[in-house]
């Protein structure tokens, strides 16, 4: 009776219940509410871990770079020149001992070295990620998918993108620059 009742659900046979589980998986691999669905995940995840990200080095070191451009541009690499000669190497990321990029970068930074270090790295940060979103418009837009899948896959794999996160996290001014 019971091999009766699973060759009757799955068929004629065991290879029956993987047909079945197949066409299923198949089914749903074709929604495409089921790539939204991983793309909002991904998407949440990214906002969320980039606005926990204790520090943005880039960021913090363009805005000191900026704020010495502003306060004293003739000493603008002192720290930098001092920091190489001691140990030969350049600093770290996020202070002024690391700021070695030419003055446009500082230019650059000056809008948000009018504000105070940690709302001016959060305000950069934000133009960052509407710089990133609209220049991922513009590519899809350039796409023009046509597949019903084609659009929320490429959501999905902007989202899990590595390097978008990174770029965001560490307030990259360059964008996908590593």
């Amino acid at each position: 009776m019971a091999r009766q009742c699973r060759e009757a659900w799955a068929g004629t046979s065991p290879n029956g219940i993987v047909e079945r589980l197949r066409k299923a998986a198949v089914e749903v691999f074709m929604w495409p509410a089921f790539y939204w669905a991983l793309a909002a995940v991904f998407w949440i995840r990214l906002v969320v871990l980039t606005a926990v990200t204790p520090r943005r080095p880039d960021t913090e070191g363009m805005w000191e770079g900026a704020h010495a451009y502003l306060t004293d541009p003739a000493h603008m690499y002192d720290a930098a020149a001092a920091y190489l000669a001691r140990t030969h190497v350049i600093a770290p990321p996020g202070t002024l001992d690391a700021f070695v990029s030419p003055p446009p970068v500082a230019i650059l930074a000056i809008p948000i070295a009018l504000l105070p270090k940690q709302i001016g790295v959060q305000v950069w940060t934000a133009i960052d990620g509407a710089a990133i979103l609209a220049s991922l418009v513009l590519l899809f837009v350039l796409l023009a998918p046509r597949h019903r899948l084609a659009t929320p896959v490429f959501w999905l794999i902007a989202a899990y993108f590595p390097p978008l996160f990174a770029d965001l996290a560490a307030g990259q001014r360059g964008a996908l620059r590593r």
